[in-house]
């Protein structure tokens, strides 16, 4: 056996299948009834607050998300809305092409709890 063989460390294994998703679900509420309006998954609370975003705030309008994280009382509250993009984004995928006139923009609101609770 040469000394170079013995030197070198085995092979990693190879990555787990299956593997624990680090993904969070949060039910976005009516901020005056608190009542569910929709579900929404990502890894932290501003990903799903980007989304709620995206699809209920109107250009240059600010709407106030909050996000409860699902099977917790961790409630997070957002203020959200939609920016119009000038020039639209053109994302080519295989021979279609994707406009983009606007993006979501979300701000976490710090000490809005208190106030809705």
């Amino acid at each position: 056996m040469s000394e170079n063989s013995a030197a070198q460390s085995p092979p990693p294994p190879p990555p787990a299948i299956n593997a624990a998703s680090t993904k969070k679900t949060w039910i976005a509420h009516d901020p005056e009834t608190m009542k569910k309006i929709g579900t929404y998954t990502g890894k932290t609370a501003r990903t799903a607050a980007l989304k709620a975003a995206s699809r209920f705030a109107n250009v240059d309008e600010t709407i106030p998300i909050v996000l409860r994280e699902t099977n917790t009382k961790i409630q997070r509250h957002f203020d959200g809305t939609k920016v119009s993009l000038n020039p639209p984004k053109i994302v080519s995928v295989g021979d279609r092409k994707i406009v983009y006139k606007t993006k979501a923009a979300v701000k976490e609101v710090k000490g809005r709890q208190a106030l809705l609770q």
